[in-house]
C-alpha cells in the first residue's frame, strides 16, 4: 500500500541530492513498471543561481508526465522571473504546503538542514500526520527528534546472525557468504561489483527496497522508511540469527 500512496519530498537547499536520487528511482522504476507513484518535489533554495540539478529535475518531471509535480521555491528571488524561475517566493513551512498540496494522504520524505527538517516534522506532527508516515534526513552531527506517542512501542527486532549465511542476488546470477564483519547487505552486493539504487544508508528513505526472495533479515536500528513483510532495506539490513539463505531480488 506504501507505493500507491502519494509522496511528498521536500528538498531544502543541498538536501535536494538524496531526494534526487529517489525521485531518479521512483521515476525509472516507474516507468519500467508503467506505473509511477504520484510525486510532488517541494525544491527550496535562495536564489535561481544557487538551486542545482534545474536540469536533471525538469527532465524527470518531464519524463513522468503528471504523475510527478515540482515546486520551486526561493526565498531571496532578486532578478528571477516567477513562474519561469520559480514558482512560489519565500520558505517551505506548513503555510506553503498548504498553499500547494491538495488536500491527501500523503508520505513525506524531508532532507535538509537539521533546523529545515525538524521545523517540518514539527509542522507535520501537528497536524496529526502519523510519525511513520515522515521520513527525515538531517546533515551534520545532529538528528531529527521524533515524538512518537507512549504506546507506539515496535515489536522487538530480531538478533543479527552470528554465523555465516549465503546470500544469492538472484537478478544478477551472483552469490556471496556473508559474515558479521561484512556489513550490511548492500554493502555486500557492493563487494561483489553490484550497484544497487540507495540514497542514505540508514534506512530513512526506501530508495533501497528490495524484494526478499527467501531468508530472514534484521536491522540494528528500526529503520523508519516504509516497507513490505517481503521487502528489506538492504542499507541497513543484516540477515537474522537463525536465518535460512538469503535471496534477494537483486
Amino acid at each position: 500500500a506504501h507505493a500507491k500512496r502519494p509522496a511528498v519530498l521536500l528538498a531544502g537547499g543541498i538536501g535536494i541530492t538524496p531526494l534526487l536520487a529517489m525521485l531518479r528511482h521512483l521515476v525509472y522504476e516507474g516507468l519500467r513498471t508503467r506505473g509511477i507513484r504520484p510525486t510532488t518535489l517541494v525544491q527550496a533554495a535562495r536564489s535561481k543561481e544557487e538551486r542545482p540539478f534545474d536540469r536533471e529535475v525538469a527532465e524527470l518531471a518531464a519524463a513522468a508526465g503528471s504523475a510527478v509535480r515540482v515546486v520551486r521555491v526561493l526565498s531571496a528571488p532578486g532578478d528571477a522571473v516567477a513562474g519561469v524561475d520559480y514558482d512560489v517566493a519565500g520558505r517551505i513551512d506548513m503555510a506553503l504546503l498548504a498553499r500547494v498540496l491538495p488536500f491527501g494522504d500523503y508520505d513525506f520524505y524531508l532532507c535538509g538542514p537539521a533546523a529545515f527538517t525538524q521545523a517540518l516534522y514539527d509542522g507535520l506532527r501537528d497536524l496529526n500526520v502519523a510519525d511513520d508516515r515522515i521520513h527525515a534526513e538531517t546533515f551534520g552531527p545532529s538528528s531529527l527528534v521524533r515524538s512518537i506517542p507512549a504506546d507506539a512501542g515496535a515489536a522487538a527486532l530480531p538478533p543479527a546472525s552470528t554465523e555465516p549465511v549465503p546470500v544469492a542476488f538472484l537478478n544478477s546470477s551472483k552469490e556471496a557468504r556473508w559474515t558479521p564483519d561484512a556489513g550490511t547487505l548492500l554493502e555486500l552486493a557492493e563487494a561483489r561489483g553490484l550497484s544497487p539504487e540507495f540514497s542514505c544508508r540508514t534506512g530513512t528513505c526506501g530508495t533501497c527496497r528490495t524484494k526478499l526472495l527467501k531468508g530472514a533479515a534484521t536491522y540494528a536500528k528500526a529503520p523508519t522508511a516504509p516497507h513490505a513483510a517481503d521487502e528489506v532495506l538492504i542499507c541497513s539490513a543484516t540477515p537474522a540469527a537463525g536465518s535460512d539463505p538469503v535471496h534477494l531480488a537483486l
